[in-house]
């Protein structure tokens, strides 16, 4: 019946062997350690097992069994128990017997200690840390508990229900209660027999091992630390307790003997349970009850005595210390060495190991103020002077050059081991927020106390020397605590964060920074306004006296302030992060929620906020970050100057060092674009000079240009060091005073960068507007919550530098152009985007003050310079600032706008004085207006070849005529046109300009795209509506002819030869390359015929006198056409694309060759204006005339000196200036020089356009058959020859329309056979 019962029980099926086996085999798979899933599964297992022995988790004793099978039911639990024993054994004795296999080769490989006794006792140690065998220890307790507990439910159930005396309940009922109890004990004293499995033999053969290695399955010491005493009591593994000695027998028996005879007889040594109890009834006491803090004992206060010696001496002189080394374990010795007193002091005073850690953290604090003091005296002395603060540099400097760090070292190690190895340091922290409320307690009680005398109307100013523990302290924490916190925490042995509580400060950072921005942009609203009423001056003194004292209470309040405190110190230690993350955690609200959110974004904001606020608020704040960034760019600057070995060593932490020297630039960046970003928006970097100009070369230097280039690949500027160059190295140049050495500096690094990131830095150097704009713009919700667009330090320097160019623009004058504009200048240096936007807008409205700026110029900067042509191509972008562009044409766009006009003018005045300044900007702005089919900035384009190109002499007005003179001008050479455009009056021309404008031009085929686009743009203006009504008439012929003039200026200006020999480059060479063929530009561009002939015809005329040019310039060994000019040479494949130029049945009317010579030549080459040569000739020899009379002097110069002197004293000139017209001066020679030249050089022109001219007619008389087809005279070639050839060519340019009716004078002359010119005469009539 009873093995009917214990089959039906639900116990678990106890596992097999190698079940148990394959569980253990994958917990010694794992390299490391075993895996939580391989020791789950184990723990289930064990549980099996401890089931099928013990049935722990099955109710078979229920009150309905019967005292009678309790013998039953015992044979069949110790029967599974031995099952469950057996297996449990024989699993884990596999199991060490593997783990020892692998344990002896290790320790054989290492060459560890053979020695059996250290071998064991090593074995046990580690047995005792085991995952496997820790699984079966709480098992095991775990059952033993659930088994106790039961036994006593039992027991007192049968008392209670059946009503059994006591002598049957503990005979029948324990018996029936205890049998699955010892169940467990038996498997328990399985698993503590001694086993032979400290073998090399896996297979379990131990035959050939003896006793002596035998050891338990399951370390002794492990179960005696985790079971019940009652169930080690049953397992026998109690310890047994020490022999009772004779003496203390004597004193039991005489106590038993006056308690009774009886009691004396029965003197008995103690049973190993009652040694237990008594053990820990001692524990307890001495734990709970016993005073330690305040006793009386001397041997307490020797210890601490002997501990606080050996800190504060002890260690510096090794005295108790062993050599200093490492040990086998690769720790150093002496620090190893001392612990081990520390702890030996502890041992044998019994001494609180808080105390000692508190007198650990004092010793530590004492030796870093001791390394900071020296450093501060040393500083002094050669300063001249103390300094109460202590800023990074003393801290950073002092810790980073220890004598002897092996103090600090050994102390840290003492502090680490006392505080348990704690990651979070909660006990160091505890400590240190006991001494930060301590220090805030008494400064409460002692300004408590001064209050309350104050209150009294007690004076106690004469008794402030005598009794100074009554008064208030100016500082209420020690700085050295600050130290020793922050160098715990960048330690790891405390997290700043647990010190927050502790830490009573009163300054609410994040309010007093907002309070402070709102009062900040009150103030800058009331500059430059001028207060006649003398109240209000006086109550602004009275605010500025307000000012003054509430910034004095915060800086005193920064100073005594816990959290600004530790921070500072924080930083000190090198890091950047953690400390800015302390001060946001401390004062930003907003951290927390971001933290736990894991919102990266809301956290790093609010990190920038708290450490701008605080930078903001303390300029030594601000020091201290300054210095930081300076310390961690030191190697950098130097590049490895300071490389020679000192003996002194850093006792900080080692990530924290500075940048390498060849750190790259981008990293560098993203390490600095906090700090630095946050040094501009606080404008504390006005008083760190020295430090920017590190950082511009710096960076100056970590730019390198590849070959040949003058800037930088665009993808070397990642958004990190864009970042850097935005928000801190162009905008913090406004926060300094106005020089220009910072300016030379920062152009230096600018100037390598491509113009489009200079101008996007320029952009955001001037969002969101410049002065008082940025001001206007913000709402009142910005200004409550501080987030400021552009920093108030920037908006500050920005008024002040408007007001002082607005004062001298108000005084500038021609007299005292130098002064004043030495001035103006110097006001640009540090906010150039502010003087010239002024400049620029009075330019628009005041025309005359063009000539007076562009002078004013040479005095600035190369940086102020550069944003001028920013600025300009801002102002001509024609934003009012609302995103509506202005218009540039007026009278329904018949004429030109003032602004416009104004700007058109200055930009040619300006880049012809600076032609070194950035130009393709503006090229590229006027490139993408013309795209657009915009045509109102074709004055600035024109403005830029007349005056900075010095092409003015090939532009005509298309409202004015030419006379006569200039006509016959354009027919002859260049210098004959620049001498006949302006009737003799020539300008100066900045050839350095020139050549600069046409290299941009060149470069990157600019100029050959602006003029595809202008002549498109031809066709838009006559066919294209610009908006929803029609244009009058005469605006469309205006723009039309406006368009045509800057054409022909621009061809002409590209097209140029004459610098070649100066520059060096083929113009036309580089013209060619840009140029598309004559074919393309009719059937891809879309332009008409006349216009393609035009664009080529440079290239196609030096194709045809490519020899005779060469004659002409000496080179006739040159015979080969170069490669360029072959597209454009006649040839083939030129006849052939001519074909596709008009339509097919105009070829029947037309030849190629009359097509050919129509559209090829050009006035030059058919027209020779003799009588404007000579007459001009003569004119400049009349001039070298009287220019050499002047020089000579004498009777014959009289008339002339007369004359110049009459005309300087209408000028209003004075005596002197009288006196130096009269007189040849150097402006004279060089006159007399130019005129000299030009004669000569008129005279070579006026023969080689002779000899031209008659090398075209000969070659025309040569083709004469060729030009009219033969037996053609029917009347419809000359209706053909206007409509394809004059009529399109003579509406293009004054040269063109000469060479229409020259070309048919030519033909007319030569008696050409089929062309009839009264058919020409008559179609033009009818026309």
């Amino acid at each position: 019946k009873s093995q009917a019962a214990a089959n039906k029980s639900p116990t678990m099926p106890l596992p097999t062997l190698q079940e148990c086996q394959s569980a253990l085999s994958n917990c010694l798979a794992d390299d490391s350690s075993p895996s939580d899933e391989s020791i789950q599964t184990w723990r289930q297992l064990i549980q099996r097992c401890l089931s099928h022995g013990t049935s722990y988790d099955d109710n078979l004793l229920s009150s309905s069994s019967s005292p009678d099978d309790a013998g039953n039911n015992a044979e069949v639990f110790t029967s599974r128990s031995k099952e469950a024993g057996g297996v449990l054994s024989d699993s884990i004795e596999w199991y060490l017997r593997q783990w020892w296999s692998q344990q002896h080769q290790n320790n054989t490989s290492d060459g560890g200690d053979n020695n059996d006794n250290h071998v064991s006792a090593k074995v046990q140690k580690q047995l005792k840390d085991d995952p496997v065998i820790c699984a079966v220890v709480e098992s095991l307790w775990l059952v033993g508990c659930l088994l106790d507990t039961e036994e006593v439910s039992t027991t007192a159930q049968v008392k209670k229900g059946e009503g059994l005396s006591a002598d049957a309940t503990n005979s029948d009922g324990d018996k029936t209660s205890k049998v699955p109890y010892q169940c467990l004990v038996n498997i328990i004293k399985d698993l503590t027999s001694s086993r032979n499995w400290m073998t090399n033999n896996k297979d379990g053969d131990d035959a050939m091992e003896t006793d002596e290695n035998a050891q338990p399955l399951i370390p002794i010491a492990s179960l005696q630390t985790t079971l019940e005493l009652s169930l080690l009591q049953a397992a026998n593994l109690l310890p047994n307790p020490p022999p009772i000695t004779a003496k203390a027998k004597a004193m039991k028996a005489r106590a038993g003997g006056k308690a009774g005879g009886a009691a004396a007889a029965a003197v008995a040594d103690d049973t190993p349970v009652d040694f237990v109890h008594k053990k820990l009834k001692k524990m307890n006491t001495d734990m709970y009850y016993r005073q330690h803090k305040f006793n009386l004992l001397a041997e307490e206060s020797e210890g601490y005595a002997k501990l606080l010696s050996f800190f504060v001496v002890g260690i510096s002189e090794g005295g108790t210390v062993g050599k200093d080394g490492e040990d086998d374990d690769g720790e150093d010795s002496s620090s190893k060495e001392a612990r081990k007193y520390v702890r030996e002091l502890i041992g044998a005073f019994d001494l609180d190991p808080n105390r000692v850690l508190d007198l650990a953290l004092d010793a530590l604090e004492w030796e870093l103020n001791e390394i900071i003091l020296s450093q501060q005296a040393k500083k002094s002395s050669s300063k001249g002077g103390a300094n109460e603060e202590l800023g990074f540099d003393t801290i950073n400097k002092a810790l980073s050059n220890v004598q002897n760090p092996k103090v600090v070292n050994t102390l840290l190690e003492i502090i680490r081991e006392l505080d348990g190895n704690s990651s979070s340091g909660r006990a160091i922290a505890h400590l240190l927020g006991f001494k930060y409320r301590s220090y805030n307690n008494r400064a409460a009680k002692l300004a408590a106390v001064a209050a309350e005398k104050g209150k009294d109307g007690k004076d106690t100013s004469d008794k402030a020397g005598s009794d100074k523990s009554t008064s208030a302290p100016a500082r209420i924490y020690p700085r050295s605590l600050f130290i020793s916190t922050a160098f715990l925490s960048a330690h790891g042995l405390v997290d700043p964060h647990n010190l927050l509580p502790h830490l009573n400060s009163t300054l609410n950072l994040i309010d007093t920074y907002k309070t402070h921005t709102t009062t900040t942009i009150n103030r800058l609203k009331k500059l430059g306004v001028v207060s006649l009423n003398s109240s209000k001056a006086d109550k602004k003194d009275a605010k500025d006296d307000a000012a003054d004292n509430e910034s004095a209470d915060r800086d005193a309040a920064f100073r005594n302030d816990p959290i600004i405190g530790v921070f500072r110190a924080y930083l000190a230690m090198g890091d950047w992060d953690k400390p800015v993350a302390f001060l946001a955690h401390a004062t930003v609200p907003e951290f927390d929620s971001a933290v736990k959110d894991s919102d990266g974004d809301k956290m790093f904001s609010a990190m920038e906020l708290a450490v701008l606020a605080a930078c903001s608020l303390s300029e030594s704040v601000g020091a201290d970050v300054c210095a930081w960034v300076s310390t961690m760019i030191k190697n950098v600057y130097n590049e490895g100057g300071n490389n020679g070995k000192s003996s002194r060593a850093s006792i900080l932490p080692l990530l924290n060092s500075p940048f390498p020297t060849e750190t790259p630039l981008s990293e560098m960046s993203s390490v600095l674009r906090g700090p630095l970003s946050t040094l501009a928006a606080s404008g504390v970097i006005r008083l760190a000079q020295p430090l920017y100009i590190k950082l511009c070369q710096i960076y100056n230097k970590k730019l390198t240009l590849a070959e040949n280039k003058v800037e930088v690949d665009i993808e070397c500027i990642d958004d990190n060091i864009m970042s850097v160059l935005s928000t801190f190295m162009v905008p913090s140049l406004s926060l300094f005073p106005s020089d220009t050495l910072l300016p030379k500096e920062l152009w230096s690094l600018l100037k390598k960068l491509p113009y489009t990131l200079r101008y996007n830095l320029y952009s955001a150097w001037r969002k969101p507007g410049l002065e008082k704009g940025t001001l206007r713009s913000m709402l009142p919700k910005d200004i409550k919550s501080g987030k400021i667009p552009k920093p108030l330090g920037i908006i500050e320097s920005e008024i002040e530098t408007g007001i002082a160019a607005r004062y001298v623009l108000k005084r500038i004058s021609k007299e005292n152009i130098k002064d004043m504009g030495r001035q103006l200048s110097k006001t640009s240096h540090n906010n150039p985007l502010v003087v010239f936007t002024d400049i620029l807008a009075k330019i628009e409205s005041y025309d005359n003050l063009i000539l007076m700026m562009v002078d004013t110029f040479q005095f600035a900067t190369e940086l102020s310079l550069d944003v001028m042509g920013y600025c300009l191509l801002l102002s001509l972008g024609g934003s009012d600032g609302g995103g509506q562009r202005r218009s540039g044409t007026k009278m329904g766009g018949l004429n030109t706008e003032q602004w416009l006009a104004s700007l058109e003018t200055f930009t040619g005045a300006f880049y012809k004085k600076f032609p070194d300044v950035e130009l393709r900007g503006i090229l590229i702005y006027l490139t993408a207006r013309f795209r657009d089919g915009e045509s109102s900035e074709l004055g600035v384009l024109r403005s830029l070849i007349k005056t900075a190109g010095g092409y003015g002499f090939v532009d005509y007005d298309s409202t004015a005529s030419l006379s006569e003179l200039q006509l016959d001008g354009r027919c002859g050479s260049r210098l004959l046109k620049r001498e006949t455009s302006s009737f003799g009056v020539v300008d100066n021309i900045n050839r350095k300009a020139s050549q600069h404008l046409r290299a941009v031009l060149q470069g990157g085929d600019l100029g050959v795209m602006m003029i595809l686009l202008l002549s498109q743009m031809r066709l838009k203006i006559l066919y294209t509506k610009a908006g929803s009504g029609t244009e009058h008439v005469k605006v469309i012929g205006n723009t039309y002819d406006d368009c045509e003039a800057v054409l022909c200026l621009l061809l002409e200006f590209l097209s140029d030869s004459s610098d070649d020999q100066v520059t060096g480059s083929s113009t036309k060479e580089k013209f060619a390359a840009s140029m598309p063929s004559l074919e393309d530009l009719h059937t891809k561009y879309g332009l008409d015929t006349a216009v393609a002939w035009m664009l080529c015809r440079p290239l196609i005329r030096k194709s045809m006198f490519f020899k005779d040019d060469n004659k002409l310039a000496g080179n006739a060994s040159q015979k080969v056409m170069p490669a360029f000019l072959e597209r454009f040479a006649a040839s083939p494949d030129m006849t052939k694309s001519c074909e596709k130029l008009l339509p097919q049945g105009a070829w029947k009317n037309i030849t190629q060759a009359m097509f050919q010579a129509f559209y090829s030549l050009s006035i030059y080459d058919i027209l020779c204006p003799e009588e404007r040569y000579n007459i001009e000739i003569g004119r400049l020899k009349k001039e070298v005339e009287r220019l050499i009379i002047l020089q000579k002097g004498g009777d014959a110069a009289r008339g002339q000196m007369s004359a110049l002197a009459a005309a300087a004293a209408a000028a209003g000139a004075s005596a002197n200036e009288v006196r130096l017209a009269t007189t040849f001066t150097l402006v004279h020679r060089e006159e007399l020089d130019r005129l000299k030249r030009n004669v000569d050089q008129l005279n070579k022109d006026f023969q080689r356009q002779q000899k031209r001219c008659k090398f075209v007619t000969s070659m025309l008389e040569s083709q004469k058959e060729d030009l009219i087809r033969s037996g053609g005279s029917d009347g419809t070639f000359a209706s053909a020859f206007m409509t394809f050839c004059v009529y399109p060519r003579c509406f293009l340019s004054p040269e063109d329309s000469l060479f229409c009716a020259q070309f048919i004078k030519v033909l007319h002359r030569m008696r050409l056979p089929g062309f009839s010119t009264i058919e020409i005469i008559d179609n033009i009539v009818n026309a």
